[in-house]
């Protein structure tokens, strides 16, 4: 799918996100690392643990030119403030209509689950021929501001600053998600 909508410069590769300096080298980006990557919504906070998310932190610095950017967006947690939440989605194309509902129940601290986020979703089609449900539920990992800082500062890369969904610099505050700005360790 992407590879029909991108220009003939792309090169797109598939890794799994802790082991993936070979399969850049194998799709040729060894020859001129990108100077500048971004990691989708709260893609990082699937991998389980601080480790596996250093692990990553150092395959994409492997993959990377010295000094690039990488851009990590990213849902921090305030362990001051946790509440379930809710986010419900619809579209609709035709006849066919689309609901899904996800809930988000908050890490419990002092627990096993002190750094998981449970994530449930229930998804409805809504079609001539009938209704199709579908549900999931899985885990994220959970970070607040001074857990991520330890795990940059573990895997060797830079803060370069945090910031809202239009790039503006947020001052030290916490969003519900934001785009953390990260330098890959190398000249600029």
């Amino acid at each position: 799918y992407a590879r029909g909508r991108l220009p003939g410069a792309a090169r797109l590769f598939r890794a799994d996100l802790t082991d993936c300096a070979a399969a850049a080298r194998r799709a040729g980006l060894a020859a001129r690392p990108p100077r500048f990557a971004f990691n989708l919504v709260n893609t990082l906070r699937h991998l389980p643990s601080d480790a596996a998310v250093v692990a990553h932190l150092r395959e994409m610095a492997a993959i990377l030119a010295p000094g690039a950017l990488y851009v990590v967006g990213l849902s921090l947690v305030d362990y001051g403030w946790l509440f379930p939440e809710e986010d419900v989605w619809t579209a609709a194309r035709g006849r066919c209509r689309i609901t899904q509902v996800v809930n988000y129940l908050p890490p419990e601290p002092g627990t096993p689950r002190a750094r998981r986020e449970t994530v449930v979703s229930h998804l409805t089609v809504a079609r001539p021929r009938g209704e199709e449900h579908a549900d999931d539920r899985y885990d994220l990992h959970c970070f607040d501001r001074d857990q991520w800082r330890r795990v940059l500062r573990q895997a060797g890369v830079a803060h370069v600053a945090s910031c809202d969904g239009r790039g503006a610099e947020l001052g030290g505050r916490l969003l519900p998600y934001q785009l953390e700005v990260l330098r890959i360790p190398g000249p600029e």
